[in-house]
C-alpha cells in the first residue's frame, strides 16, 4: 500500500533511528526501525506557498517571477531563492538555485538598501534594472552513509550532465587523487587553465572555505598544480593544499590584492592591449595564444611590478603569513643584524 512519511526519530547519537508512517488517509500509523532514509521526488513549490502567491495576485510562471531588483509584481514584496525566477523579458538569466545563497543574499540586501536608507551612496547604485551578476562559487555536500563526507564546489552555472559538459569543450583536464584508500579528490580544470570545480568524497575532514577560494584561479597559482601532478609529486590533493606555501591564497585579503593588481596592470598601455586582444579572441571563439607566447608578450617591467606587489602583500600581512620569507620577516631582520 502507498504510505506517507509522518515523522523521523533520532537516536541518542543524533543519527536516524526510526520513521513513523501512515497510509494515504492518515490512518493505520506504524513505526519502523530505520538507519537510512532516501527521498526521491522532483523538487517543487509547497502548496501553501503557491496558494499564498496566487491569492495575492503575484505573477507565477512555474516559479514566482521577479525583476532584476528581486521585486515581484507587487513592488512592496521582494523574493529570492529556488522559488523564484527572473522575468522572461531579461532573457538568459538562470534560476537562483544555481547560485551561492550568500551571494544572492548580498544582492537582495543591495536592492533593499534604497528603501531602508535612501540617502546612502550605495543606495543610488542599487537602482539599476540590469540583471545582477553572481560570481561566488556554489557549494553543496553532506555526510553520507559510512561516515563519508561529500563536497562539491564549482563556478555558478546551470548544472549539465557530465557527458554534455565534456562535449561542450569546457573541460580541459581533471586531476584526481585517492589517499588513505578512501579519500577521493578531483580538480576539474577548464579550457582556460583555471580551476572550474572541485569534488571530494572521503572520511578526512576538509577545509571547504579554502576550496571555495580556489575556484576561478589559474592552476599555476597553486604552485604549478598541473605540472607537479604530472610529475607524480601530488599523491593527495587536499594535503598538498594544507602545506604552508598555500596560506597566502586563502588569506581574506588575497581577493582584494588580485583586484587591485588587475586594476593597476590595466593602466599600462601594453598590458591593456594584451587583455583587449584576449577578450576579443574569447568573444569571437578564436584560438588563444599559448602560455609561452603570452609570457614573452608581457614586458619585463610588468613582471617586476607583479613580483613587487606580491612581496608587498606578503609583508603587509606578515602577522598571519609569517611562513613566507620576505624582507620584513623576523628571520631576515635577524640575519641583517648578524651581518
Amino acid at each position: 500500500d502507498e504510505l506517507r512519511l509522518l515523522s523521523v526519530r533520532a537516536g541518542s547519537d543524533g543519527s536516524i533511528s526510526s520513521v513513523r508512517l501512515a497510509d494515504k488517509n492518515g490512518k493505520h500509523e506504524r513505526e519502523l526501525p530505520c538507519a537510512l532514509l532516501l527521498t526521491a521526488d522532483e523538487p517543487d513549490v509547497d502548496d501553501a506557498i503557491f496558494r499564498a502567491c496566487n491569492s495575492n495576485s503575484l505573477v507565477y510562471d512555474g516559479r514566482l517571477v521577479i525583476d532584476a531588483r528581486f521585486r515581484t509584481s507587487d513592488a512592496s514584496i521582494f523574493a529570492a531563492g529556488p522559488l523564484t525566477k527572473f522575468s522572461r523579458r531579461y532573457r538568459g538569466g538562470i534560476n537562483l538555485e544555481h547560485y551561492d545563497k550568500r551571494d544572492v543574499g548580498v544582492k537582495v540586501a543591495h536592492s533593499l538598501l534604497p528603501l531602508l536608507d535612501p540617502l546612502s551612496a550605495a543606495a543610488t547604485a542599487a537602482t539599476s534594472d540590469a540583471l545582477p551578476t553572481f560570481d561566488q562559487p556554489r557549494s553543496e555536500g553532506g555526510m553520507l552513509p559510512g561516515g563519508l563526507l561529500y563536497v562539491h564546489v564549482q563556478r555558478p552555472s546551470k548544472p549539465l550532465p557530465y557527458d554534455e559538459l565534456v562535449r561542450s569543450g569546457r573541460v580541459g583536464r581533471e586531476l584526481t587523487t585517492v589517499a588513505n584508500e578512501h579519500d577521493y579528490c578531483c580538480f576539474r580544470i577548464d579550457q582556460y587553465d583555471t580551476i572550474d570545480a572541485i569534488t571530494y568524497l572521503g572520511k578526512t575532514p576538509l577545509e571547504v572555505s579554502n576550496l571555495q577560494h580556489l575556484i576561478g584561479m589559474p592552476q599555476m597559482y597553486l604552485n604549478r598544480l598541473a605540472p607537479r601532478y604530472d610529475e607524480g609529486l601530488i599523491p593527495d590533493l587536499p594535503q598538498f593544499l594544507r602545506d604552508n606555501w598555500a596560506m597566502g591564497l586563502f588569506h581574506d585579503r588575497f581577493v582584494d590584492f588580485r583586484s587591485a593588481l588587475k586594476g593597476e596592470l590595466l593602466e599600462e598601455e601594453a598590458f591593456a592591449a594584451i587583455a583587449t586582444d584576449l577578450q576579443e579572441r574569447l568573444e569571437m571563439d578564436i584560438e588563444l595564444p599559448s602560455r609561452e607566447e603570452l609570457r614573452s608578450a608581457v614586458q619585463l617591467s610588468t613582471r617586476q611590478l607583479v613580483e613587487k606587489r606580491l612581496v608587498e602583500y606578503l609583508q603587509t600581512n606578515q602577522n598571519h603569513l609569517s611562513m613566507y620569507l620576505v624582507p620584513s620577516a623576523p628571520v631576515c631582520r635577524q640575519m641583517e643584524e648578524e651581518i
